[in-house]
């Protein structure tokens, strides 16, 4: 969903200010430059409802390599009474937009490019947007060819398709 998009957003606009903190305004003004977008009623629902699924979401990273490491944002999560308190990777402030201070230092070590140009492409096609951040990522830390298991893949894609592929 857009979700992704409105997450690259605000940590474009984090990267361009060095900081964890985005004005909200100005990723909003971003976004719909960005993407060729009309600043209307619906259109600023849709980002509006993107920045609140942020606000739920917490991101689980497990990284295979030379050794096996886990990494959870938020590190902590506060438990809400009702289960609608905002807990997850980007936190609201006033006008202002912070992402999760752990999640942020993790994204600055292991940056990866993302043009927007060619992400672009895909803002309104989730599951094309998916497939390419996944080549974009594995491109850029390959450190030798490898393949992706059909498994693997249908794993990150949240694939329903009920065919096995070949």
């Amino acid at each position: 969903d857009e979700s992704q998009v409105a997450l690259v957003g605000i940590g474009q606009r984090s990267n361009l200010t060095n900081s964890d903190i985005a004005v909200a305004d100005q990723v909003t003004a971003d976004f719909f430059r960005d993407f060729g977008l009309y600043p209307s009623g619906t259109e600023y629902q849709r980002f509006e409802a993107s920045i609140e699924r942020l606000e739920h979401l917490a991101i689980h990273v497990h990284v295979v390599g030379e050794r096996e490491e886990d990494h959870w944002f938020p590190r902590a999560a506060p438990q809400s009474t009702d289960g609608r308190e905002p807990c997850g990777v980007v936190r609201r402030s006033g006008k202002r937009l912070e992402l999760d201070p752990d999640f942020w230092s993790y994204l600055e070590r292991n940056s990866v490019p993302t043009p927007l140009g060619f992400l672009r492409r895909f803002h309104a096609r989730p599951k094309a947007w998916d497939l390419a951040t996944l080549v974009l990522y594995r491109t850029f830390a390959a450190r030798h060819a490898s393949v992706i298991p059909w498994s693997e893949l249908r794993d990150q894609m949240g694939s329903e398709d009920q065919s096995r592929g070949g």
